[in-house]
């Protein structure tokens, strides 16, 4: 299969200010086909923590690691409004 998607634009709602954001769509795409809801996805090279949005809304718990402080600032401001969401 392939999967296209463009990368986030510049002027998207979805744009997060972090060099490396991947779109939202293909982490989903992703996430569907390799765990059901509830499952705990883990992603090691977090970045602007699409994988994170991406498993609030497929309904799936999810642990985000980074050691790039402008990426945790990043992810702190994407996931300021969202519950359930554990800084640690």
């Amino acid at each position: 299969d392939v999967w296209w998607h463009t990368i986030v634009a510049t002027t998207s709602h979805e744009k997060t200010g972090y060099p490396t954001q991947k779109p939202l769509g293909v982490v989903r795409r992703a996430i569907q086909a390799s765990s059901n809801p509830g499952d705990v996805v883990l992603d090691f090279f977090a970045g602007s923590g699409t994988t994170g949005a991406a498993c609030i809304e497929e309904g799936r718990d999810f642990i985000l690691v980074d050691n790039n402080p402008e990426a945790i600032e990043v992810m702190k401001k994407r996931f300021e409004d969202a519950k359930d969401v554990r800084w640690e």
